[in-house]
Order: structure tokens, then sequence, then C-alpha cells
């Protein structure tokens, strides 16, 4: 096999001992539908400064509220029903985000929590 050229479905022929080319070849294809993990990353990586950015002390402890944190939130249901649609993983991230406890911090961990898990998994 040691030089040995293959075609797969009309792509163009690599060669099977060539590590390079095999991961060009599959770079050809996006991980998901969505983004992939650059995306998912990119929204991790906002989460993180959203936390510092839009945090806010109430009564009862700190809280997250803002148009950044609201949008935030928005990336990650998309994210999520974009590539997890009907997985449990994006029931919870939706559970975390409905009602005004979603605005806690412990939510803001669960939801990032959730994001991290993915982008572990999927590495």
């Amino acid at each position: 096999m040691n030089g040995k050229r293959i075609r797969f479905a009309g792509i163009p022929a690599l060669s099977i001992c060539n590590i390079k080319e095999i991961a060009a070849f599959w770079r050809m294809f996006p991980l998901k539908q969505y983004g992939g993990l650059a995306m998912l990353d990119k929204i991790i990586a906002e989460g993180e400064a959203v936390r510092k950015k839009c945090v806010k002390d109430g009564t009862y402890g700190e809280y997250l509220a803002g148009e950044a944190y609201e949008k935030w939130i928005a990336k990650g249901i998309i994210y999520l029903e974009k590539n997890h649609q009907g997985e449990t993983i994006t029931k919870n991230f939706l559970e975390a985000t409905q009602s005004r406890a979603g605005e806690s911090i412990s939510n803001y961990e669960k939801m990032m929590g959730i994001l991290k898990a993915i982008q572990e998994f999927e590495e």
C-alpha cells in the first residue's frame, strides 16, 4: 500500500501513507452544520467575556443581565438547535434560560458547562 492512491466519490486521489493529504481531505467536510467547533469556541469565549461584563449586584447576590448576555444565550440556543436538536443537552440548556432564575450565576455556569462539555466531546 505504500504510495498507493485512492479515489473516493470523485474527490481527487490521495496517497494512503500521506497524513497531510488525509488531514486536508477531512477538512473539506465541516464538523457541524452551523460553524463547527470554531463557532462553539467563539460562543464559549464570548460567554466568558459576558460573565465579566454583565454581572450585576442584586438584593440576593450577583446576577447577569443585559443585551450582551441575552445575545450570548441566543447564540447558544441557535448553535444547539442546529447541531444537537432534540437532544437532552439542548433541553437542559433551554431550561436554564426559561425563567427569571435564568439570570442567576448558577444557571450561567450550567449553560457554560453544557457548551464546554460539547466542545470537549467534539474535539
